[in-house]
């Protein structure tokens, strides 16, 4: 398997927009980005509103586990915590509360009534499969030879 058109056509379209920094190493690249290079037949008002949605679902999703773990917490004293793991189509979402969540910040421990985590978790992010993984396997292997 190699890296396919679309992604090999979508990289060709950003490399011209992106600017580095040699002597730092910073990338850096227009705000708009990604909305530049959204497909013809998805426009950047559609592109937002799932967004926005998205956002909306984590917070109300959050809200959602938070009620009902509250309600059972209050049922049993031994429940520590609540925990949510789901798809928002191929990514994941995962929302946990805890009765106390407690936290060390530089060595000073803080204790949070009805702590959230919350972890998305994007399928781009899973390296290990589809284009992104014949993305970085390309990749090592050209940054091997500048290793030498």
């Amino acid at each position: 398997m190699s890296i396919s058109q679309k992604v090999l056509d979508l990289s060709a379209a950003i490399k011209p927009l992106l600017a580095v920094d040699p002597s730092t190493g910073v990338v850096t690249a227009p705000a708009d980005l990604y909305e530049k290079t959204l497909p013809e037949d998805l426009s950047v008002d559609t592109a937002k509103r799932v967004y926005s949605h998205t956002v909306d679902f984590v917070a109300a999703t959050t809200d959602a586990v938070a009620s009902v773990g509250h309600a059972a917490m209050s049922g049993n004293k031994d429940l520590k915590s609540v925990e949510l793991e789901t798809t928002v189509l191929k990514d994941k979402l995962s929302v946990a509360v805890d009765r106390v969540k407690v936290s060390s910040v530089s060595g000073k421990e803080f204790k949070t009534p009805g702590g959230t985590t919350i972890k998305y978790t994007t399928s781009a992010q899973n390296g290990n499969a589809g284009q992104l993984k014949q993305v970085r396997e390309h990749w090592k292997t050209e940054y091997a030879n500048l290793a030498n």
